[in-house]
């Protein structure tokens, strides 16, 4: 090496300074990418209290004191419970929804829920034949079933008014104590929950579907489509912050539909979340529906974006526990070692990546895909924008220009 002008790298002569530039570049390139990820809001807390409120508890001690702790069969809610009016007196097994029992065995009598689904978790089972089955009963086998026990409580809640209290006024089962050596607890609180579900999805589709236009809540591309105004029933509005949202999502509450682009924020505050959520409530309550979609990734939003991830899903979450199948999330992505992996179509993957778009066609675009996940709302179509006004000129192709239209 001749004085150190120049050092060998591969095939190349490379010189020092330039080396030194490069490494220089790349220290502050990582160094711009660690302040900006230190930069970045933290949405795990405003998370955290978004669960809590919406579900009534959590896993802590302090969140568990809302859960019903049941150790005595005097307690509403026990599986040994027997109320003073003695509901149960005329119900039957035969009662039990979806429960093919033999002959007879349809009239044995319900007793409590203890008793009447320990039976029904030996008739629910499909790999057994009838005479197993009742070779089980009649020795008294206990082989418990969550499913059994969703449809003994549904029963229970028809049938008894202390267990429809209980029912609707309980958020979940933190504790029951063991029966005859069996835990409970592990059975319970799954078919608890499939439980309020089913009572849900029953109230919701008691309701008549509100009717109104679409509301789409969009990004800054779509300002365009909110100059338009309403088009086919949809109406545009540009929201790019939880605030605006929150204030958008107030001034629709005549409309049917709303289709809902979470935006991006350097910082939130609870109060607004919580607006949004009880205000997304009602909506479904009275009937509207609820469709979510994330603001499209690209190169210069990246970090950002994918720290709004666990804010996005935790919205998408709450959404579909208030309305079920009211709400349609479409958001489809995963974060795999700070990689995103995006589901072909999904309305996040959109934009273009590396000098991404901002024209109205990259809204219209990002619509297009929430409408091919959401095709049960049968939201309304973009009508095609206008031909050129600009007439055709010559050159080489006057003489198509001169042709009479057919």
């Amino acid at each position: 090496m001749d004085d150190g002008d120049s050092v060998m790298t591969g095939d190349e002569n490379v010189p020092p300074q330039e080396i030194k530039d490069s490494v220089e570049a790349l220290m502050r390139h990582s160094e711009n990418h660690r302040a900006e990820g230190e930069s970045l809001f933290d949405w795990s807390s405003i998370c955290e209290e978004l669960e809590v409120a919406v579900n009534g508890h959590d896993s802590t001690d302090a969140g568990r004191r809302s859960g019903a702790v049941l150790t005595s069969a005097a307690e509403k809610g026990h599986l040994q419970y027997q109320c003073l009016d003695d509901c149960f007196a005329n119900t039957t097994l035969g009662d039990i929804e979806g429960l093919n029992l033999p002959g007879a065995y349809g009239k044995r009598p319900f007793g409590d829920v203890w008793t009447a689904w320990k039976a029904a978790s030996i008739f629910i089972r499909k790999e057994l034949t009838v005479p197993q089955k009742i070779r089980l009963f009649k020795d008294r086998a206990v082989s418990l079933d969550v499913e059994a026990l969703t449809r003994v409580l549904k029963l229970a809640y028809s049938v008894c008014t202390d267990w429809t209290e209980f029912l609707c006024t309980t958020s979940t089962i933190s504790k029951h104590e063991a029966i005859d050596g069996n835990c409970i607890i592990d059975f319970y609180k799954p078919a608890f929950s499939d439980l309020k579900k089913d009572l849900a999805d029953d109230s919701r589709a008691a309701k008549k579907p509100k009717q109104g236009p679409t509301g789409f809540a969009a990004p800054e591309t779509a300002l365009l489509m909110e100059k338009d105004g309403p088009k086919g029933g949809l109406i545009t509005k540009v929201v790019t912050s939880f605030s605006t949202l929150r204030d958008t999502l107030m001034e629709w509450t005549t409309f049917g539909t709303w289709i809902i682009v979470f935006p991006m924020e350097n910082k939130g505050k609870i109060e607004i979340f919580q607006e949004i959520v009880k205000i997304v409530k009602d909506h479904v309550e009275d009937g509207g529906h609820v469709v979510t979609a994330w603001t499209p990734i690209t190169a210069t939003n990246m970090a950002k974006w994918t720290s709004m991830v666990k804010l996005w899903k935790t919205l998408d979450w709450i959404f579909v526990k208030l309305g079920g199948n009211q709400v349609i999330t479409t958001a489809s992505c995963s974060l795999v070692n700070d990689k995103v992996f995006v589901e072909a179509g999904s309305p996040e993957g959109t934009s273009q990546f590396y000098n991404a778009y901002l024209g109205v066609a990259a809204a219209k675009q990002l619509y297009c895909a929430i409408c091919k996940k959401a095709t049960k709302f049968q939201l309304p179509t973009l009508e095609q924008s206008s031909r050129t006004t600009t007439r055709r000129r010559g050159g080489m192709w006057e003489k198509d220009a001169n042709l009479e239209r057919p």
